[in-house]
């Protein structure tokens, strides 16, 4: 991508893998001798027909073209021929060839040749010729584009550009942890620039994007985001926005900790400390003192003493522990391995191994039930290898938790909770004679139902008794239980059973039953369903009488065949493996290929196993070695064999009756690598040859030849191989009697791994690489690389491979069957359809007549059509049996989105539309498009449908007005079919027809907003919420068909807010927004049942409070400093967890059924709201959620005064008060008093401390929604300064502090309104940044400064402040560090 400014490029690696998977060799090898003696017979040449077209001729040229700047300019001619397939189109710019791209676009169609550039510059200004070239001549065009001098015309509604200003900047700095994701997001303007460029630096290197790298610029936003990051991604991040008019930056950093990856703590228990570092310490002298002595020999084979245990009913979520003993343990070359379900096992986040002091250990935290199967361990040295094997079974969690979650010795709580909220004595109300001892019974059959292929099947009973909670329904199909899942779906409840099958199938005929059962007996009931499948493949001959005879020797051969299919599923099962046919013995040489096979009954036994082996070893399946067992043929293939291959071969087939073997033998004789019997010629002696020999001998010692760099005497070739063939490559070099003469051969510059295709000779001087067989992959340059210690030389050359198609598209029926095939589909499609046929034996297809399109027959328009009446469109096509041929449907100049209303048919040159239906506003223009590889014909009709007559034409306005004309011939305008010559459309901005509508749903739930938008030219639509873009992925769905739409499938929380809607073209903008009510599920149990902290179970908490009301007079007691700073704590640490202890007294279980009381009386008032609620005769419109009348406001007193906070609010029903200091509740008692009414609440501390000082919050809920107000006190010493300025600055100041040198000093602050991002803490007016021993937290609405080892040095004034786009407040807090 290039602009005035620069350009920018990125690239890609595309890898071709070869299809060589697919067996392209006849398995029945008899059967093809005879479909070839048949095709041999009807086989006739035919003489091609190559369609002859003229020299190119423009009928209309190119004009002139005056555009000013930004403006876009089109250039059109006419040129024929039209479908030449050899004709070739080209422009030039200047007498050079023309670059397209996504300003610069060209297109030919139909005849029409047209260029159109966007933005019309400077630079385009030049001659330009449209050359249009075939094989009989060629012909051109010239004109000319210019562009106006001076300021380009201004379009109403265009911002001005100008100089880049970032109205946002980037995140000063970003921090988090290895492996989270950092984002930098900015607001930019112009936004219309096109000659903005946008550029992102680290450290002030350009930033290349990538993977992990993600950048996005448009509407005005520009975004980073570097996905896992790692410490080396620390740095500055810098946004550069540069254009003609100046440039501007934003900046932000990003800290990432690095995470330990060493744990250097012992992790053994205490009392076995001691004995395992001895023991360590042990084996590591031993280790070290095996390889000072260079003893590195492996002294025995692996053996498992302790082999792994098998796991079973672990639950999803738990942890696998899988541990072995193995001998010997201190062997430095053994290996251990990992596998499940014979795959390797990698290590990972859950799957951890360890191999150490004799233990092999495999833990999986946690496991999901798709980690059942078998683990194998093996070990292997140089002297053997041991394996044991276990298996892991996991079952899956259920969706809802249905077993109690309160701890160990409280099971019968919930039985005390049901009689204390008086559920029990409601249920034995309820339960009548009627209810007991009733067994299930169905008041209404099912029905028998005949669907055609795609459509929905329902159905529906009804059964008594309804509120069973022991009835339990399940669905068969066949006689097996149908799972639920996106198709079939099952609803029970209030008395309704039904299911649901979407989109049925052929496979989903057969016989439904619906069982249902309870602790009283069970019943069912049953109906069949047939389905009518569509017509796709006709499987019967459809050859003329003439050929019928000829394949009756087909069917012959492939008659035991289709016996053997015939065999009953129960025959099959109680017949055990039989061999019918026995392989043979095979002899070979070295390298040559090796083939077993034979065959074997029953074949369609889904239970037989097949194994083959070797001198009874396993034979291990590779590259080298393949198995086939299919259609009761067992196929064993050796592609080239070794010395070693010989031996016994063994075949066995087990299934449930029993097993079978067969045995085989295989010799392959190794191929002699020295000639060692005598060559000389004759007359010549063994003693003569060593005497010459000798003196040579003699003469290389006196002059011993000189080592020299290496050269290559001759090159290596370039090859051009086809797929499977070898290639082969060789050249010579010298010196040939250096020993340290290394050679290398490289492929795109990758050391070549030689292996069992890639062969590697170098032997006196000459070297060679030999690939058996190529792949595609295989192609690009090959470099061989000669190294010795004095220098290096190369050579290199090209190895191309053409790749063998892996399918044969091409029609394999004989032609003289051809056209008699096609007659008969062709008479049996339109009889089918009840048409007269039109389609001549000419219509066939044939590929060397080079054939178009050709509707034989038009579709007929239909303008008589009423609201909810069936139509239809159909005409004839030709050419019949193009593989080619695509037929599309359009509506209005649109493409036809296919619904359940509209059915297209394409059969045997039959091409029909269905509408099941239709509307009014389905009332246009229909176009059916036929295109091939040599051309494209159309034929159109129009619907026009008018509405149903339950609409009241008739006038209603009084006589004299005549506005009911002006009406309908507006109304007649709608339903007019579009003109179908297209008029040039007037630009305009966008502007919003259908605005999105607010949306209220329940977290989990399906959120959808949509908007119209016109506008020419089309705008571009983002759509934000909260402020923040969003962009298309898993959580957001942004879909476009004819309306926008913002799709949320699940909402959660953070979705709740403002929902924004942009629209922008070149002309302007429109915008509108509207909202999202997210309300909390009432069936969310999960702050109950695990997080929520249970004090009427808590008995530290409960003998802390009784010890607290006996001393509740005193303000400064031990007891309640103690609570404040454990609060605190827990606040920082996030330690949420609080052990409950097993002893208790009798007085500590009376303030514990005191505290239940308690709490059950708040869950009875909340229950009582939820109850008023449902059983209220208002509906959820009349219901409004809680909102602040008037909010929290800041409390400043002194120690020892009272502090009151109050709220105001508004909610229907009214709303339950909850009461938090951060984030700990709030009771009411002697110290904290609470008032609450249905319109008010204020929370009281009748005399405060130093340690009261905090956030308080205050929740509303009802069962509409919740809202939440939060607010600071502070608690001052007398004498303390306390400013607060009367505008949105806001100033604090506190005690000071002392602290002795060596100790931490720490700073916590509690805010509101604010993030980390906008806070900032300083020392004498110098920033404080984060660094060794200095920590920077926020959290849970509270900032941190902790400082390590102070000094006298840290002595002074600090200050914390917060700047949002609301205001700024800030803290300060003197501090005194004095010496020891």
């Amino acid at each position: 991508a290039y602009n005035a400014l620069g350009e920018s490029m990125s690239s890609i690696n595309l890898n071709v893998a070869a299809k060589g998977s697919l067996d392209l060799s006849s398995q029945r090898p008899e059967g093809l001798d005879k479909i070839k003696q048949l095709e041999a017979r009807g086989h006739t040449k035919a003489e091609e027909d190559v369609a002859t077209f003229q020299k190119p001729v423009f009928t209309s040229a190119l004009q002139n073209v005056v555009k000013s700047e930004n403006e876009s300019a089109h250039l059109a001619a006419r040129l024929i021929p039209i479908g030449d397939p050899s004709l070739k189109v080209e422009w030039f710019k200047d007498g050079k060839l023309l670059e397209t791209g996504s300003r610069i676009r060209t297109s030919h169609e139909f005849g029409i040749v047209t260029l159109d550039i966007e933005s019309v510059r400077s630079s385009d200004v030049g001659i330009y010729t449209c050359k249009a070239v075939n094989m009989n001549g060629e012909a051109t065009t010239t004109t000319s584009i210019k562009v106006k001098e001076g300021a380009p015309a201004s379009v109403d509604g265009a911002a001005e550009v100008g100089p880049p200003k970032f109205v946002t900047q980037v995140a000063s700095n970003i921090q988090i942890s290895e492996g989270q994701s950092a984002h930098f997001e900015a607001r930019l303007t112009p936004t219309e620039d096109p000659n903005l460029k946008v550029e992102w630096y680290k450290d002030g290197q350009l930033l290349q994007t990538g993977h992990r790298f993600r950048t996005f610029h448009d509407f005005g936003i520009v975004i980073l985001d570097i996905l896992y990051c790692y410490a080396e991604d620390s740095g500055t991040y810098e946004c550069r926005a540069t254009n003609k008019l100046g440039s501007d930056t934003t900046k932000g950093s990003v800290t990432c900790s690095e995470k330990s990856g060493l744990i250097l703590t012992p992790q053994v228990p205490g009392e076995m400390k001691e004995q395992t570092l001895e023991r360590i310490q042990h084996l590591e002298s031993h280790k070290m003192k095996v390889s000072a002595d260079g003893q590195s020999v492996s002294q025995s084979a692996p053996r498992f003493t302790s082999p792994i245990s098998n796991i079973s009913d672990l639950k999803e979520g738990e942890n696998a522990h899988f541990e072995g003993r193995l001998l010997p343990t201190d062997d430095p070359n053994m290996s251990v391995e990992w596998f499940w379900n014979g795959k390797a096992l990698k290590a990972g986040s859950r799957i951890r191994t360890f191999c150490d002091f004799g233990f092999v250990i495999l833990e999986i935290s946690p496991v999901y039930p798709e980690d059942a199967g078998e683990y194998t361990c093996r070990a292997k040295n140089a002297l053997g290898e041991a394996v044991t094997t276990a298996t892991l079974s996991c079952s899956g969690k259920r969706n809802i938790i249905l077993d109690s979650q309160l701890p160990s010795g409280m099971e019968g709580a919930m039985e005390r909770i049901a009689q204390l909220e008086g559920l029990g004595r409601a249920r034995g109300q309820q339960e009548n004679e009627e209810d007991l001892n009733q067994p299930p019974e169905f008041l209404s059959p099912l029905g028998d139902l005949t669907l055609s292929e795609g459509s929905l099947a329902h159905f529906e009973t009804r059964i008594i008794p309804i509120n069973d909670p022991s009835m339990k329904i399940e669905w068969y199909m066949n006689g097996k239980q149908l799972s639920t899942g996106s198709r079939i779906k099952t609803i029970s409840d209030f008395g309704f059973v039904i299911l649901e099958v979407a989109n049925v199938m052929t496979r989903d005929a057969g016989n439904y039953t619906c069982k249902a059962s309870n602790r009283h007996g069970e019943t069912s009931v049953s109906c069949q369903v047939q389905v009518k499948g569509k017509q796709g493949i006709d499987t019967n001959p459809q050859l003329p009488k003439s050929f019928q005879n000829g394949t009756e020797s087909i069917h012959n051969l492939e008659e035991k065949m289709w016996k053997r299919e015939d065999i009953s599923y129960e025959e099959m099962e109680s017949k055990a493996p039989v061999f019918v046919t026995k392989p043979h013995d095979i002899t070979c040489y070295e390298g040559q290929p090796a083939h077993f096979d034979c065959r074997i009954e029953p074949i369609g036994d889904g239970s037989m196993r097949v194994e083959w082996y070797h001198d009874g070893k396993p034979i291990q399946i590779g590259s080298r070695i393949h198995t086939i067992n299919d259609f009761g043929f067992v196929v064993l293939d050796i592609d080239w064999t070794f010395k070693r291959d010989s031996g016994v071969y063994k075949c066995v087939a087990t299934n449930k009756c029993g097993s079978a073997e067969i045995s085989v033998n295989l010799n392959c004789r190794s191929k002699k690598d020295i000639i060692v019997d005598s060559q000389l010629p004759e007359g010549m002696s063994m003693d003569r040859l060593k005497e010459l020999e000798a003196r040579k001998r003699e003469a290389r010692t006196e002059e011993e030849t000189p080592i020299s760099k290496p050269k290559f005497l001759t090159q290596i070739k370039p090859r051009m191989v086809g797929e499977g063939e070898p290639a082969h490559f060789e050249c010579r070099i010298e010196p040939k009697n250096d020993p340290k003469l290394t050679i290398k051969w490289f492929h795109n510059n990758k050391e070549v791994d030689f292996g069992h295709r890639f062969r590697l000779t170098h032997e006196f001087g000459y070297v060679a690489l030999d690939i058996l067989y190529t792949y595609p992959e295989d192609e690009g340059e090959y470099v061989c690389k000669a190294i010795n210690e004095l220098g290096e030389d190369i050579t290199k050359a090209e190895l191309k491979c053409k790749e063998m198609p892996a399918i044969q598209l091409e029609n394999q029926v004989p032609k003289g069957m051809k056209n008699s095939e096609y007659i008969v589909q062709m008479e049996a499609a339109m009889k089918k359809y009840s048409q007269e046929m039109f389609l001549t034996e000419d219509d066939v297809y044939d590929s060397e007549r080079r054939q178009p399109p050709r509707f034989v027959t038009q579709i007929q328009s239909v303008t008589t059509l009423e609201e909810m009446h069936a139509t239809k469109f159909e005409c004839q096509l030709a050419p019949v049996g193009d593989p080619n041929m695509k037929v599309e449907w359009f509506f209005n100049g649109k493409p036809l989105s296919f619904k359940t209303r509209f059915t297209p048919i394409y059969d045997f040159g039959y091409v029909a539309m269905n509408f099941g239906w239709v509307y009014p506003e389905d009332s246009g223009e229909y176009v059916c498009r036929a295109t091939n590889l040599y051309g494209t014909d159309e034929t159109r009709a129009i619907i026009k449908c008018s509405g149903k007559t339950g609409i009241i034409y008739e006038s209603q306005l009084p006589k004299g007005m005549m506005s009911i004309e002006k009406i309908r011939e507006m109304e007649t305008g709608w339903q007019r079919a579009p003109e179908l010559i297209e008029q040039e459309t007037e630009k305009f901005k966008p502007c919003f027809v259908t605005k999105p509508e607010p949306v209220t749903t329940a977290e989990g739930g399906r959120a959808r907003f949509c908007c119209r938008v016109t506008g020419y030219p089309k705008p571009r639509v983002m759509w934000l919420i909260n402020g923040h873009t969003v962009i298309n992925g898993s959580r957001h769905k942004l879909i476009y068909d004819g309306m926008w739409h913002l799709d949320i499938p699940k909402c959660q929380e953070r979705d709740h807010g403002k929902i924004e809607v942009i629209a922008r073209n070149q002309c302007g903008e429109a915008y509108a927004t509207t909202s999202l009510s997210v309300k909390r599920r009432k069936d969310d149990y999960r702050s109950v049942l695990k997080h929520n902290v249970k004090p009427f179970c808590d008995e530290e908490e409960a003998k802390k409070k009784l010890e607290s009301t006996v001393n509740r007079q005193q303000m400064y007691t031990e007891e309640r400093k103690e609570k404040i700073s454990s609060q605190v704590t827990q606040l920082h640490q996030q330690q949420r967890h609080e052990e409950v202890h097993q002893q208790s007294s009798t007085t500590i279980q009376e303030s514990t059924s005191q505290e239940a009381k308690e709490w059950q009386e708040m869950a009875r008032r909340e229950k009582h709201y939820t109850e008023v609620a449902e059983s209220s005769a208002f509906n959820m419109q009349n219901m409004t959620a809680p909102s602040f009348a008037h909010s929290l406001e800041p409390v400043t007193v002194e120690e020892g005064q009272s502090a009151t906070f109050s709220v105001q609010f508004t909610g229907s029903p009214p709303p339950a008060v909850k009461w938090f200091r951060y984030s700990f509740p709030v009771a009411d008692s002697a110290d904290f008093r609470i008032v609450t009414t249905d319109t008010s609440s204020s929370l009281t501390i009748t005399k405060t401390c130093a340690d009261d000082s905090g956030v308080f919050t205050c929740l509303l809920e009802n069962i509409v929604g919740a809202s939440k107000s939060s607010s600071n006190l502070n608690v001052m010493e007398a004498g303390a300064n306390y400013v607060v300025q009367t505008s949105t600055k806001t100033k604090r100041t506190l005690k000071e502090m002392h602290v002795v040198a060596g100790d931490s000093i720490r700073f916590d602050i509690g805010f509101s309104g604010g993030t980390k991002d906008n806070l900032t803490f300083y020392h004498d007016t110098k920033e404080i940044k984060e660094g060794e021993g200095i920590t920077i937290k926020v959290e849970n609405d509270v900032a941190s400064l902790m400082i390590e080892r102070a000094t006298p040095e840290h002595s002074g004034l600090y200050e914390c402040v917060m700047k949002t786009e609301g205001g700024e407040a800030s803290c300060q807090v003197k501090c005194q560090v004095t010496a020891e």
